[in-house]
């Protein structure tokens, strides 16, 4: 990978919404991985381990021998491995006493902005399980993730997996390497005025409801007001609210599709002395059907929505005919 890069891995994987605002915050790539840790009888036993973890066809990222012993006197030890493993692949490991695994993902940061993104990501209820900060400049030249104290980094052979997965000056799309096992629906937007800075929260239990049925999920959710000079100004979700209409339900509603060009878009079409409630969903109830097309090829060529407006005036011009 290219110099300025560092990797953040993350237990999970990270849903779909989410690979916008990451890609918008320098995350660069990102590989699907597993965390295998137990341990071996010795040091001896290493070796032994990685060539294992090679005829199973493992890439082998990063070996993490911890200097303590676990309760049976062996040395303790972590691999990171690059796909999925499930239980019969990890039985094969025979080396590898009470083996467990925790799937992960992995992704390259630019340097600059491995705070932001991990803190972002341990916010959103995913935990670090470490970074590596910078990357190796060299192939081979793998280091254990940090925080994990009192161990020995010890490098794999050449040739068994070094997390290089792209060219050194190639900045990989943020969807390389994802395990996109979770069906994404099509995703809409709703842009609805309130006139004269009135917010009418009678139709948010609605969406509560529809959310709570699985049939969409919320991306966004931002409300703006627009004063009588036209400047427009954010309004905070507890601000939205009147009444006993509670908004807590979609606080942190965001998915980094929405960024303020789109709500200033948005708010161009308002009238001076108005509000307007911004909402981007995903429609659940049609994701099924939209991974089928994309599995059989399908692509999306011509899609609209007619207003009821001009249903109901085209009904009437028949019933006048």
């Amino acid at each position: 990978m290219a110099t300025g890069l560092a990797e953040i891995t993350v237990a999970g994987a990270l849903p779909v919404p989410w690979r916008p605002w990451l890609r918008a915050r320098g995350v660069r790539a990102m590989r699907r991985q597993t965390v295998l840790q137990g341990s071996v009888p010795d040091g001896a036993a290493l070796p032994t381990l990685l060539e294992q973890a090679h005829d199973l066809g493992l890439g082998v990222s990063v070996l993490w021998q911890e200097s303590r012993r676990d309760t049976s006197g062996g040395v303790a030890v972590r691999l990171v491995v690059d796909g999925g493993v499930g239980d019969v692949l990890l039985s094969m490991l025979d080396q590898l006493r009470d083996g467990d695994r925790v799937p992960c993902t992995t992704l390259a940061v630019r340097t600059g902005a491995v705070d932001d993104v991990a803190r972002w990501l341990t916010e959103h209820g995913r935990v670090v399980l470490g970074t590596v900060h910078p990357l190796p400049p060299e192939a081979g030249d793998a280091r254990a993730p940090a925080g994990a104290q009192g161990g020995v980094a010890v490098d794999p052979p050449h040739g068994w997996g070094t997390g290089d997965e792209h060219g050194p000056d190639e900045e990989a799309d943020v969807e390389a390497d994802v395990d996109v096992t979770e069906e994404l629906g099509p995703i809409d937007y709703l842009v609805v005025e309130f006139p004269q800075n009135k917010l009418d929260g009678t139709a948010f239990p609605l969406l509560v409801d529809l959310v709570d049925r699985g049939i969409i999920r919320v991306l966004d959710l931002a409300f703006v007001e627009k004063d009588a000079d036209g400047q427009v100004h954010a309004i905070e979700l507890h601000e939205a609210a009147s009444g006993e209409v509670d908004l807590s339900f979609f606080e942190g509603a965001s998915s980094g599709l929405l960024g303020d060009d789109d709500i200033a878009e948005a708010a161009q079409a308002l009238e001076n002395g108005s509000a307007a409630g911004i909402l981007v969903f995903e429609n659940r109830w049609a994701a099924p059907f939209a991974a089928a097309l994309r599995r059989g090829g399908g692509q999306l060529v011509a899609s609209g929505r007619i207003p009821v407006q001009a249903i109901l005036a085209a009904l009437d011009d028949l019933d006048a005919a």
